[in-house]
């Protein structure tokens, strides 16, 4: 596959670029802002597949929901909105249809609901139907058909202009469309493993078992190439039907943290545990550092920061430094205090920081503060090369993953629900 001799233009990166330079000259950091915390558990989704964007795209589809105002967390290209015009309603239909039948003949004239003194009382056969129909037994007619109800309002809250009150007005399910979208696509970044020789697409399995056999004609044969796909918020697509907990703000009154500040902590000791890293923590201690050569992290006593949090940070920081080694994610850490490898290190382990602790529920005012200003002092290469911060929120979002997974995060956030159900569930005594 050869693209054109001109430049090509990833129009994900171009775009991004464009949000993270209105972003600073605002003098706020996009993970930071009161309104968004990127990772979450309700970051940006494919709806058809149900997996959840990674990288650059899961901060450009964060930043374009706030400015949007968007209330859904899920997003599909063109293609797929028209490929899923009927799914969800079918399901719908066909039990409203059998339902609708069967109360018909209890109780249903001429499309309309009759009121409840004028039933009839049911034949024992047609109210074992009914019975049926629902899956409930020893309720009255009255209350199976109110239970019907119950159930055309709930579906027409969803569709409403497929029903109408005196009963059904189409047996067709709706076509999921656009609405209100023109200039609404936003562009993502996909990566496809491709063979040049053969001029056909690979399965990420495929690239990975040619890039680690011996053969290396055949590595030189294969590339990865980036493809710019549109997407559109579930805000925007008309009759789908988005999940109750989507957009649910991940700060402010009803924002619960997804751990609490120990377990933080917990997580970051646990992945240097089992990291084999060296933590020297002491009062007499006045810097923040990780030595490579020691694979050691060295910090002040946490009763010498203002806050927790902001010690929290700090240790955060210094832990995505650790995950540059070359047993780990093989960074290059190889500049020296104030030469541009040492800032493209610094700025990955600050960005890998704010995104840890984002994503972790730790908000600390002054360590916002300072996150702010150093990116600042970027925004004049930023617009030069931005591929640098690019690569760097690439690094960084590698190596939070790296530290979720060796500080055993999920394991231990698992352990924490379930004392605490256990611990719903036994109550308390005063």
């Amino acid at each position: 596959m050869k693209r054109n001799s001109r430049k090509y233009v990833n129009k994900t990166r171009e775009m991004l670029q464009k949000e993270l330079l209105e972003s600073l000259e605002k003098e706020q950091l996009p993970w930071e802002a009161e309104w968004s915390i990127i990772r979450t558990p309700f970051q940006g989704y494919n709806y058809n597949s149900g997996r959840k964007y990674n990288g650059i795209n899961v901060l450009l589809l964060e930043i374009v929901s706030h400015r949007r105002e968007y209330i859904s967390n899920a997003w599909m290209t063109y293609n797929q909105i028209k490929e899923r015009h009927d799914e969800e309603a079918n399901s719908l239909l066909e039990q409203l249809r059998k339902n609708h039948s069967l109360l018909k003949e209890a109780g249903l004239r001429d499309g309309s609901f009759m009121k409840p003194e004028e039933y009839d009382e049911a034949e024992t056969e047609l109210k074992e139907s009914l019975i049926s129909g629902y899956g409930v037994a020893n309720d009255s007619q009255e209350v199976l058909v109110e239970k019907y109800n119950q159930e055309l309002a709930a579906i027409m809250k969803i569709y409403p202009d497929v029903f109408q009150d005196s009963g059904m007005k189409a047996l067709q399910p709706p076509h999921w469309h656009l609405e209100n979208a023109k200039n609404q696509g936003v562009p993502i970044e996909f990566y496809q493993p491709y063979d040049k020789k053969n001029h056909k697409n690979l399965t990420i399995r495929e690239y990975d078992d040619i890039m680690k056999g011996d053969d290396v004609d055949r590595k030189h044969e294969v590339t990865i190439i980036i493809k710019n796909y549109t997407v559109f918020n579930g805000s925007l697509i008309k009759h789908i039907r988005l999940k109750e907990e989507e957009r649910i703000s991940c700060l402010g009154q009803n924002n619960e943290r997804t751990v609490d500040a120990e377990m933080v902590d917990d997580i970051l000791n646990t992945y240097m545990r089992n990291e084999g890293i060296r933590l020297n923590e002491d009062i007499s201690n006045s810097q923040a550092y990780y030595a490579p050569g020691t694979d050691s992290i060295t910090l002040p006593s946490a009763d010498q920061f203002s806050s927790f949090e902001g010690y929290l940070a700090t240790k955060a920081h210094e832990v995505i430094h650790s995950t540059g080694t070359k047993n780990r994610l093989n960074r290059d850490q190889g500049g020296m205090f104030g030469d541009e490898r040492y800032a493209i290190e610094e700025l990955v382990a600050e960005t890998g920081s704010a995104m840890l602790c984002a994503e972790l529920g730790i908000s600390d005012e002054g360590r916002v503060k300072n996150h702010t200003a150093y990116f600042q002092s970027w925004a004049s290469q930023v617009k030069d090369e931005p591929e640098r911060i690019f690569q760097a929120i690439k690094n960084a979002d590698r190596a939070v993953d790296f530290v979720e997974k060796r500080g055993e995060m999920q394991q231990k956030i698992k352990l924490s629900r379930e004392a605490a159900l256990g611990q719903s569930e036994k109550g308390i005594f005063l």
